[in-house]
């Protein structure tokens, strides 16, 4: 019979339903790593979601996107959906139910479920946000709306279809976020139309799947996504680019009269990020004296230990103080190895082959890109300055055709994050620098005197801490909850800061053995008379109320996704051995900060 017919024909009506009605296991999950982020881990949670559910039904309705007035099942003209508005605006309406019927019949419910369930509620890292290891739609997929915009004697109906995504919060307690994407089926009463509208459309496609696929980039050689993020979400440049495209796509030979990209809106999916890192970093030079005596010199400012460690540590390629840990082997891993025997600019730590293993193992760039079906690809010649990948979907773009006005889909395309420094070599080499120098300067040692035969050797540190605060959080058996407080630990001291903020670098405190973050950390004086901001200021790390970790690692890294996946690339000069003593009064080996300026700490008390 008609083409939409003939395609719905052999799809069964499918009901609006809970999607954990349908049959499909899911596996039992282990618990979620202790080191991460959890608002970060659950606004991922719902990107990932939310990005299956989008692309599976843009994919779903892109057949039905420009069509003759002749494909409209059961016999449906535009003039009879025109007599109806007011009854496909009741949902109880006879006329509505039977059009949403034929609606529901493209929507792919239980592929959409299945995806959701596969990419998302097996991850470990979704454990906790998960609610009860089920399908996160659990009122299912619902029509929200169903608008007619008359374009003269032709017809766009815009169909906003919707479902919650339910999660558990922070405390255990169930949340949900409504997520709506909206799809167009444009009917035309001329034949000629429909063809021009699909000429058009497939140019429009052409340029962002096909021809620019793999044209968007930008300049930076910063480490915190979130921050790239951001900017990216303000860029005018991106504006510019995006616009650009549009309004110079070839309307040649075509009866298309404009083209307009006033409307443009985009944003940047989370889930689509991807950094060019792919395994944790290990450090050994603290296994000799002579190996801790050269790292102390050398962050006191020794030109001479300086110059000898940073040999060291700047080659991760061959080095032994400081270099990643691969063991494992795949056809990455291969290239990248093959490659860096031949072109020693490459990092081993961070490069073009990591950051395509790190898409590849990415569900939601796989689903846009098979939906979309882009050519987006990295090329390991053209990407080798390649870093980070940002996914942007971006609406609003238009063009004009029988003197009405009609809307291109919703797109993703992938913009690369370039370095500026002319390899990848040469920015782990600055990486590395930098993290030293902030980590040196953080902790007092510049300049030091380290005349004590134990001060040089030892791989422990002692110092001198410059608490400016009113107050204080003095007092042993007081618990600061790490997550709330250390990031203003790692950034109060302004020199320190110097050397982190170029590369906006992500530092860390983390237990040596299971490399997750302490849960709290505590401080005290040895001045028993009240606070006193000439005295040394201890900090202490826990896992709980007097559960008190005894190694533990000060990390820099330069990816911030360290904070929910450790195996990034990463400094640390040493792993510090923790307050283990029977009393407060005996000899300890503990971390202490020189610290500028702390404006409040509030104080936890564990329970």
């Amino acid at each position: 019979m008609k083409k939409i017919l003939s395609i719905l024909g052999s799809l069964s009506l499918i009901i609006v339903a809970p999607l954990n009605v349908i049959a499909c296991k899911t596996e039992e999950l282990p618990e979620p790593p202790k080191d991460y982020d959890f608002a970060k881990t659950l606004n991922d949670f719902v990107d990932s979601v939310t990005s299956i559910f989008k692309t599976s039904i843009y994919q779903a309705f892109s057949p039905y996107a420009w069509i003759n007035e002749e494909d409209l099942p059961n016999g449906l003209t535009i003039q009879e959906l025109l007599n109806n508005e007011a009854n496909l605006k009741d949902h109880k309406s006879d006329f509505y139910k039977s059009v949403s019927e034929e609606i529901f019949k493209i929507i792919p419910v239980a592929d959409i479920h299945s995806e959701i369930t596969r990419s998302v509620v097996n991850k470990i890292n979704y454990s906790s946000v998960i609610v009860d290891n089920s399908t996160p739609l659990k009122n299912g997929i619902y029509i929200d709306s169903i608008d007619l915009y008359r374009k003269g004697e032709n017809l766009t109906v815009g169909i906003a279809i919707g479902t919650d995504i339910f999660y558990l919060d922070k405390t255990g307690v169930k949340g949900q976020r409504p997520v709506t994407t909206i799809v167009s089926i444009n009917i035309f009463k001329k034949e000629e139309l429909v063809q021009e509208a699909l000429d058009i459309n497939e140019a429009f496609l052409k340029v962002f799947n096909d021809t620019d696929a793999n044209n968007f980039e930008f300049i930076s050689s910063k480490g915190n996504l979130e921050n790239t993020k951001l900017r990216l979400e303000n860029s005018m440049e991106v504006e510019s680019d995006l616009k650009s495209k549009v309004i110079n796509i070839d309307k040649t030979g075509t009866n298309v009269t404009a083209l307009n990209a006033i409307g443009l809106t985009w944003k940047v999916d989370s889930s689509t990020i991807a950094d060019a890192s792919r395994f944790e970093t290990k450090s050994e030079r603290g296994d000799t004296l002579a190996g801790i005596a050269t790292v102390n010199h050398a962050r006191t400012g020794s030109a001479e230990d300086q110059e000898f460690y940073f040999r060291q540590i700047k080659d991760d390629i061959n080095g032994q103080w400081l270099y990643p840990i691969i063991n494992e082997d795949d056809e990455f891993i291969e290239e990248m190895s093959y490659a860096i025997s031949k072109d020693k600019t490459i990092s081993k730590s961070i490069n073009q082959y990591n950051l395509a293993y790190n898409i590849s193992e990415n569900d939601s760039i796989r689903n846009i890109v098979e939906a979309q079906n882009s050519k987006f690809a990295i090329d390991y010649e053209k990407d080798k300055l390649a870093i980070a990948l940002f996914g942007i979907s971006f609406k609003g773009t238009t063009f004009t055709l029988d003197g009405q006005e009609y809307e291109f889909p919703e797109q993703t395309v992938f913009y690369r994050q370039k370095t500026s420094f002319s390899s990848t070599k040469e920015l782990y080499e600055q990486f590395v620098t930098d993290a030293f120098n902030y980590q040196a300067e953080l902790l007092g040692m510049v300049g030091r005197d380290l005349r004590e035969e134990k001060d040089i050797t030892r791989p422990f540190y002692h110092l001198e801490s410059d608490f400016k605060y009113p107050g204080g959080f003095s007092g042993f058996n007081k618990m600061i909850k790490t997550e709330d407080r250390i990031e203003s630990v790692l950034t109060a001291n302004k020199k320190a800061n110097q050397y982190s903020e170029g590369l906006e670098l992500t530092s860390v405190i983390v237990n040596k053995d299971t490399n997750s973050k302490p849960e709290y950390f505590s401080s005290r004086t040895d001045y028993t008379g009240g606070y006193n901001p000439t005295e040394t200021m201890r900090l202490f790390f826990h896992n709980g109320y007097n559960s008190r970790i005894d190694y533990i690692s000060f990390k820099t890294y330069f990816f911030s996704s360290a904070i929910n996946n450790p195996n990034k690339v990463s400094y640390c000069f040493d792993e510090t051995r923790n307050g283990r003593v029977n009393s407060f009064r005996n000899e300890r080996e503990l971390i202490e900060f020189r610290l500028e300026w702390i404006s409040r700490f509030e104080v936890h008390y564990a329970k």
